[in-house]
């Protein structure tokens, strides 16, 4: 491994050490190329369909809270000593965009939300689906970890939404 990414990703002893800056940094560096273009693609994918579903600030508290949810989920929640990549924090796109175009859309959010669902409940119990980087390599809970933040930002924000305008 190299050095930027020695430095870069999230790791235990070097955040217990200090080294904050990797509760960022690690869902910036990936494995490998493979892994970096996967999650590209799903960022793509994700962006296309939801993107029009939510507002501008709320996909920023999503990202942030995803972060946030992923960094405290491993953490507290497992035993890993490092990690990388952005497939938690897609995730959390994932789940806000599928949560919220179940209020505004037809059929498709619900087969999304399905899917969704069956593949971190599928993961929980049987591990990774291996995409091709070897399932060893992925890390679910940060997608269950990322999810629940994507699914929490938006019931929060659908919450003083309404609270707002019946107070108008």
């Amino acid at each position: 491994m190299t050095a930027w990414f020695e430095a870069l990703r999230w790791s235990r002893p070097d955040i217990a050490a200090g080294e904050y800056w990797r509760l960022l940094t690690g869902h910036l560096v990936h494995l490998d190329t493979g892994h970096a273009l996967l999650n590209a693609l799903a960022a793509v994918v994700v962006w296309t369909v939801f993107r029009r579903d939510l507002p501008w600030q709320v996909w920023a508290w999503v990202a942030a809270c995803a972060v946030l949810a992923v960094d405290l989920g491993l953490w507290f929640g497992t035993r890993l000593d490092w990690y990388v990549g952005a497939s938690g924090v897609l995730h959390a796109f994932a789940a806000a965009g599928i949560l919220q175009s179940l209020w505004t859309r037809a059929l498709l959010p619900w087969l999304f939300a399905a899917l969704g669902t069956a593949k971190l409940i599928y993961e929980k119990f049987f591990g990774a689906i291996d995409w091709g980087m070897g399932s060893t390599a992925v890390v679910t809970d940060a997608h269950l970890f990322g999810a629940l933040a994507g699914v929490l930002v938006v019931l929060v924000w659908r919450a003083t939404r309404r609270i707002t305008t019946d107070d108008g």
